[in-house]
C-alpha cells in the first residue's frame, strides 16, 4: 500500500471479512506505517487532521485513495473503481455479500476499469476441504518466489521451520 501510494498512485481497496477487521487493519497496521514512514507521511494527511481525505477507512492521496471494506458489506464492494485490490483472509469471509454475490467476485468487477490491475488474496488455510485459499492456489500457476543464498547465490525458496521448543520460524 505503502509502494502504491508513493510510487505508483492509483485508487487502492483493502477488504477484510468485516468492517471492524479493516478498521483494525487501518489503525494497527496502515496508520503507523503511515506515521512512521517518511514517504507516506509525505503523501498522508496527517492524522490528527480530520479531513474528507482522512479517515479509517478512507485516505486520499495525491492519485489515488485507500479505502478499507467488509466483505460483508457490498455497498462498500461496488462503490469505486479500483487498480489494486488486498483481499485479506478470504477464508474468513461468507461466500454471499448481503444476497449480492461473492464478495471477491465483487471486488474482482471493481477492477475491470483498469487494464494493468492487480488482485492479492491472502489467507490462513482454515479448513483443508472448504477453503477458499487452497482453492484459488490450486488454480494459480503456483508460482514460488526463489531468492539467492547468501553464501552460494544459488536460488532457492525460502522455507520456514518452526522450533518447537520457542515456537518461532
Amino acid at each position: 500500500i505503502g509502494y502504491i501510494a508513493t510510487r505508483k498512485p492509483a485508487p487502492i481497496m483493502f477488504a477484510s471479512g468485516t468492517k471492524d477487521m479493516a478498521e483494525q487493519f487501518s489503525k494497527e497496521r496502515l496508520t503507523p506505517a503511515i506515521r512512521d514512514v517518511p514517504a507516506m507521511r509525505k503523501v498522508f494527511p496527517p492524522e490528527d487532521m480530520r479531513t474528507k481525505g482522512n479517515k479509517i477507512l478512507y485516505k486520499k492521496f495525491p492519485g489515488g485513495f485507500f479505502v478499507g471494506a467488509g466483505a460483508n458489506s457490498p455497498r462498500t464492494m461496488r462503490a469505486r473503481a479500483i487498480k489494486y485490490g488486498f483481499a485479506d483472509e478470504v477464508d474468513d469471509w461468507h461466500g454471499n455479500a448481503a444476497s449480492e454475490g461473492d464478495p471477491l467476485e465483487l471486488m474482482r468487477k471493481r477492477l475491470t476499469t483498469f487494464w494493468d490491475s492487480r488482485l492479492l488474496v491472502a489467507s490462513t488455510p482454515v479448513n483443508k476441504h472448504n477453503s477458499r485459499i487452497t482453492r484459488l492456489y490450486a488454480e494459480s500457476d503456483q508460482r514460488r518466489f526463489f531468492v539467492p543464498c547468501l553464501e552460494c547465490v544459488e536460488h532457492q525458496v525460502l522455507e520456514w521451520k518452526v522450533d518447537k521448543a520457542s515456537k518461532t520460524g
